[in-house]
């Protein structure tokens, strides 16, 4: 279940994102204005999710879900107070280190995002 729902909310926000650049390509629509439009819009459609169909009927003034069941939770590192989401976030981090350091794409990229006349040199633009 925790798999289906991380791949769904990558193809959510491969979506989402998609908006913005369809816009920039079929608008020319400044894609830094367009995104930062699209969150005021992610957060006002969550808060009416949150306070309206998905709002847990026994919190009196605060709006709030259902609390999720147990199994459906990832829950901590057994043995101390701390969230797998750590682990997984420094194993992205190091994951993405080497992505950008150690491959082609990585030099690729690098050389492409900081200099177009070296990307020349280097046969990438």
């Amino acid at each position: 279940v925790i798999l289906l729902m991380g791949v769904g909310g990558a193809a959510a926000g491969g979506i989402w994102i998609g908006v913005v650049g369809a816009l920039r390509h079929y608008r020319a629509v400044n894609e830094t204005i367009s995104s930062l439009l699209m969150a005021y819009i992610a957060i006002a459609l969550m808060n009416h999710l949150v306070e309206g169909p998905l709002r847990d009927p026994a919190s009196l003034n605060k709006p709030s879900t259902q609390p999720l069941a147990d199994i459906y939770r990832i829950g901590n590192i057994p043995g101390m107070e701390v969230h797998w989401g750590l682990v997984v976030g420094i194993l992205a981090c190091v994951l993405s280190w080497l992505l950008i350091e150690k491959t082609r794409w990585g030099f690729a990229a690098r050389i492409a995002g900081g200099n177009v006349r070296a990307a020349q040199v280097q046969g990438l633009a």
